[in-house]
C-alpha cells in the first residue's frame, strides 16, 4: 500500500516483542544474567519481570472497600424497606438502594474476575530468567537456580484449591526431583505461558 509505513510498523512491533528480553533485572541477578549472555547469546537468554500493579497493603484493597459500601447499601435499604410506606417516595427509594446494591457487588464480581492481579510491593521486583542452564528466580526471599535436569514437569496451580494455603497467589507448580517450586502469578506472561516456557525446555 502506498505511503504505509511498513518498515516502521516492524520495527515498532518487534521492539515490543522483545520488551521482556531487555528488561533489566534486579542488581542481585545481574551477574548471573550477564553470565548466560555471555554463554548463549541474547535470543536465548529471555527475563520476565513482575506485573506493574503494585500494591503496598497499608490500605485494605479496594475490593474490600467496595464490598464494604454494598453490604451497607443492602443492610440499609433491608432495614428501610419494612419501615417505609409502601408505594411512597421513601419506600421506592429504598427499594431502588437494594437493587443498586446487589447488581453493584455482581458487576464487581466480574470487574475484579477479568481484572489483573496486582503484586505485592515486597514481591514488586521478583523476576525469572529462562536460559538453555536452566530457570533462576528472585521471588520474595526466595532466590535460586533450577537446571532444566532436575525438572519434572510444570503445571497451573490455578485451580488446585490447596495450592492458596501454600502460596500467596500461585500459577504453576514445578514439579522437581523430590520436591515442588510454585512460581506465583505475579509476572508479565500467564501461568500457561510460563508453564508452556518451562516444558519446552525440559
Amino acid at each position: 500500500m502506498p505511503g504505509f509505513p511498513i518498515a516502521e510498523i516492524e520495527s515498532n512491533v518487534l521492539s515490543r516483542a522483545d520488551s521482556i528480553r531487555t528488561y533489566e533485572p534486579p542488581l542481585e541477578m545481574k551477574e548471573y544474567l550477564q553470565q548466560q549472555l555471555d554463554l548463549f547469546g541474547p535470543q536465548k537468554v529471555v527475563v520476565l519481570p513482575a506485573r506493574r500493579q503494585t500494591s503496598s497493603y497499608e490500605i485494605p484493597p479496594a475490593r474490600y472497600r467496595r464490598n464494604a459500601i454494598f453490604l451497607a447499601m443492602l443492610l440499609t435499604s433491608m432495614i428501610w424497606i419494612p419501615a417505609s410506606e409502601r408505594g411512597g417516595p421513601m419506600g421506592v427509594l429504598a427499594w431502588l438502594m437494594l437493587i443498586l446494591s446487589i447488581s453493584g457487588w455482581a458487576l464487581s464480581r466480574v470487574v475484579i474476575k477479568n481484572s489483573p492481579k496486582k503484586v505485592p510491593q515486597k514481591l514488586a521486583s521478583s523476576c525469572l530468567i529462562f536460559s538453555p542452564q536452566g530457570l533462576a528466580m528472585m521471588q520474595g526471599d526466595y532466590q535460586g537456580l533450577l537446571l532444566w535436569a532436575d525438572v519434572r514437569d510444570a503445571v497451573e496451580a490455578k485451580k488446585d484449591r490447596s495450592f492458596r494455603f501454600r502460596s500467596l497467589n500461585a500459577g504453576v507448580s514445578v514439579k522437581l526431583t523430590g520436591a515442588e517450586l510454585l512460581i506465583d502469578d505475579i509476572y508479565q506472561e500467564s501461568p500457561e505461558q510460563i508453564a508452556a516456557r518451562i516444558k519446552q525446555q525440559i
